[in-house]
């Protein structure tokens, strides 16, 4: 078990329940994969410190996925190396499935898992509700594992100017029914049909409120949403979002594909109300997180994994974590978050 002093000046990145036994769930902080059972982190592999870098046996991993076939198994991106890795459940060890796990910058390459080559992998999601095939973001790439046949295979390819190679697919949404969302770092969010057919790119724009009025003159936010940090589904047209810090410290929003906006969410403040005396410091104040990296909806709660802290005002904000938030209605937060863990 990780004490609290082993966990203050950590990191959660990605979040998901486990398969194998509801309740828990399993995370990526720092440099290792941990479980979380009743506000309790326990170490299962890898390296909880910061400081560390790079780190064995992965380094700086982004995503994992439960394989549904092998329930003993976990895919893990390790960005770091630019490989996909292997964890065996049963003796929490770790081997590389596919690439060369090399700290050397290198693109893409399509075949079997073992002259498969990755750039920077970054999201690991199922191609559906029905299939054992794995998506992932690299780079301008979406690219799909086929476990059955142990192969690799480029989906999608963004053609982009060499001026926005860093324009790249981040997160991954994937339906029961194939359709799949991706995130794109300054690009939007990009809606493909299962036959891999670009739908559409939503930039959706903010709704002109009294949150962004408070918000703006600090923070410069600009009229369109042109990046992600996460995204999670409410309805086929209802997404709850969390966005960079530069939008907000640690902002969480809904977004309307209908009509492309963006409301701002705070923990902090329940329907997102601000009345017109407000301050700014105030509404900060009920807004600090720390940047929200990954976002899980499950048995009507949101739970948030988010970095350590926040520097501002000459003072050090400790909040490392994953918090839990009740959700009573669509736009509705509980103001005193119930934390798993800290």
């Amino acid at each position: 078990m990780l004490n609290r002093s082993t966990t203050t000046h950590t990191e959660f990145r990605f979040i998901q329940e486990d398969i194998l036994r509801p309740g828990v769930l399993l995370a990526i902080q720092d440099f290792a994969l941990v479980e979380i059972i009743d506000g309790y982190v326990n170490l299962l592999v890898g390296q909880v410190n910061v400081n560390i870098w790079p780190s064995e046996p992965f380094g700086y991993a982004t995503s994992f996925v439960q394989l549904r076939h092998n329930t003993s198994q976990i895919l893990l991106a390790d960005h770091d190396h630019g490989c996909i890795r292997l964890i065996e459940r049963e003796s929490w060890s770790v081997s590389t499935y596919s690439g060369n796990c090399s700290k050397d910058e290198q693109e893409p390459i399509d075949g079997d898992i073992h002259s498969a080559r990755f750039g920077a992998p970054y999201d690991l999601a199922y191609a559906n509700g029905h299939t054992n095939d794995v998506l992932l973001t690299d780079k301008v790439y979406i690219r799909k594992i086929a476990t059955s046949n142990k192969s690799v295979t480029t989906v999608y390819q963004q053609f982009v100017d060499p001026e926005q190679h860093f324009w790249v697919f981040q997160r991954l949404l994937v339906t029961n029914q194939g359709q799949v969302y991706a995130t794109r770092y300054k690009a939007g969010l990009h809606v493909f049909s299962a036959e891999w057919r670009l739908e559409r790119v939503s930039r959706p724009r903010f709704n002109a409120d009294a949150v962004l009025d408070v918000l703006r003159g600090d923070y410069r936010i600009p009229a369109a949403v042109e990046s992600f940090e996460s995204i999670a589904m409410f309805t086929d047209d209802l997404f709850l979002i969390s966005l960079p810090s530069r939008y907000g410290l640690g902002s969480m929003a809904v977004l309307n594909l209908k009509d492309d906006s963006v409301t701002l969410l705070c923990p902090g403040i329940v329907n997102s109300e601000v009345h017109a005396n407000t301050t700014r410091d105030e509404l900060i104040g009920a807004c600090e997180r720390s940047n929200i990296y990954d976002l899980l909806i499950v048995n009507h709660s949101l739970l948030t994994a988010g970095s350590p802290s926040t520097y501002r005002d000459n003072r050090f904000y400790n909040l490392s974590g994953v918090d839990a938030y009740k959700i009573n209605g669509m736009y509705n937060f509980a103001i005193n978050a119930e934390r798993y863990s800290d």
